[in-house]
């Protein structure tokens, strides 16, 4: 009994430190339980704004391979357009093609955010601030796609030497300064080449537009909140579950004990019975002894009765003892206290 409260103490205390260890009492499972709970609500305050309606998003991780594929294919169409100035140097206008792809495509993801999350009911103000943005942004694109087109178009021209005579003034405009410059470069139509450049800068930036429109949900919270309250919960299921892993431990090592206090009581248990067995043999041993001496003692002693009152035949009478080894030898021989076991 002492062993088993010992053990039940003892998985007490262990239970008690696990609570305050890793469990429902420890810092950082009440930090982690409150956290969730935070998250949670802010969820269901999204939620209840949007009318409890799915997540419309698109994509989902892929929506950043997507863009990443659309800024490299930027690199070679937009290459030719600064091997003018980094013909020696062909690393530079490589890193010059990476930038403007990447450059180009945030302003794909800047703008379909903004059309993805245009209010429902705007105010005036909310209007002027996007449609100033969007302006802003588009303009600075097509200038961007326009002088790469026009830089693109008299690399081309010099590399092709198709008019030796344009080479001829673009070198003699680059001597005069930078307003002839411009009017040699502006002076040429685009061809359908320049055309098809631009046309893919267009598509590219639309395909960019298109998929940041499709990725995002009109809500700006809804995402975030979603986000936030899985990373909440995972990172309180993970402290649950370790809890529960060594509380299952603890659990299985006080059944361990207590099985083994089980079969030592169930040993104890069966000595005493084998000694409970060995004392009825001996009792009834000492029992079947005891009547037999009794016995013994009773024939002897009515033998000696009988021989004292009949006499001898000279008239004298004489009062003879038995020995206790002619008692002994009626009595019968020791039996084994170990009745067969």
């Amino acid at each position: 009994m002492n062993q088993a409260a010992a053990n039940q103490r003892q998985h007490d205390d262990r239970i008690g430190a696990l609570k305050r260890e890793v469990g429902p009492e420890a810092p950082i499972y009440k930090e982690r339980a409150a956290k969730s709970e935070d998250a949670q609500k802010a969820l269901r305050a999204v939620r209840g704004e949007v009318n409890s309606r799915p997540l419309r998003t698109s994509f989902g991780p892929l929506y950043y391979l997507i863009m990443l594929m659309l800024a490299l294919a930027e690199i070679p169409v937009n290459r030719a357009a600064f091997e003018l100035t980094f013909r020696e140097e062909p690393i530079l206008s490589l890193l010059l093609a990476a930038a403007v792809g990447v450059i180009l495509i945030f302003f794909a993801h800047v703008i379909g955010l903004i059309l993805r999350r245009w209010p429902q009911r705007p105010k005036a103000g909310q209007i002027v601030a996007r449609a100033i943005t969007l302006v802003g942004i588009i303009g600075v694109v097509g200038g961007g796609v326009y002088v790469m087109a026009r830089m693109r178009q008299v690399f081309l021209r010099l590399v092709s030497a198709e008019n030796e005579g344009f080479a001829q003034r673009l070198q003699e405009a680059l001597r005069g300064g930078t307003e002839q410059t411009v009017a040699v470069m502006t002076n040429s139509p685009f061809s359908i080449s320049d055309w098809t450049f631009i046309a893919i800068n267009v598509l590219i930036l639309a395909f960019g537009i298109v998929a940041s429109f499709l990725r995002h949900d009109p809500h700006p919270d809804y995402a975030k909140a979603i986000q936030d309250a899985r990373r909440a919960e995972r990172a309180y299921a993970n402290i649950e579950k370790k809890f529960g892993t060594r509380m299952r431990d603890e659990n299985a090592r006080y059944g361990e004990r207590n099985r083994s206090l089980e079969n030592q009581m169930g040993e104890l248990r069966s000595a005493i019975v084998a000694l409970a067995d060995q004392s009825i043999g001996i009792l009834e041993h000492c029992f079947s002894s005891r009547q037999m001496m009794a016995q013994t003692i009773r024939k002897r002693s009515s033998t000696f009765t009988d021989g004292f009152m009949a006499g001898p035949a000279n008239g004298r009478r004489s009062l003879v003892v038995p020995a206790i080894e002619d008692i002994l030898t009626d009595l019968p021989p020791p039996e084994s206290p170990d009745r067969g076991g």
